[in-house]
């Protein structure tokens, strides 16, 4: 790998690095709804990435800032997951109970 495309991998993943933190901060302000076994007062950027973005250094890129950087997106991605997959369990609860009292309404109508 040349300098250039060495400078130009780094640019790359520093401009990956600056949008994560862009889109972090944009969830600090933002807090769940209330589901099961979450904390409602918790700010959303919180629960994706507990500690702060790693920094990275303007012209060079390091193996464990890299290493750093791509297992942080990892561990947002995966709690990004969890956040899915709880919200879809809490509309598929809502739904069982909404057609649960929708029979017993049509019951008592009947």
């Amino acid at each position: 790998m040349t300098e250039k495309e060495a400078k130009g991998f780094a640019a790359e993943f520093r401009q990956h690095r600056n949008t994560f933190d862009t889109i972090l901060i944009e969830t600090d302000t933002l807090r769940f709804p209330a589901l099961q076994n979450m904390d409602t007062d918790q700010s959303v950027r919180h629960y994706l990435l507990p500690e702060e973005l790693i920094w990275m250094s303007a012209d060079t890129l390091h193996g464990e800032e890299l290493n750093t950087l791509i297992n942080q997106t990892v561990t947002v991605a995966e709690r990004m997951q969890r956040v899915y997959r709880k919200c879809l369990g809490s509309l598929l609860s809502l739904q069982e109970q909404l057609v649960a009292s929708t029979s017993t309404i049509e019951k008592e109508l009947v």
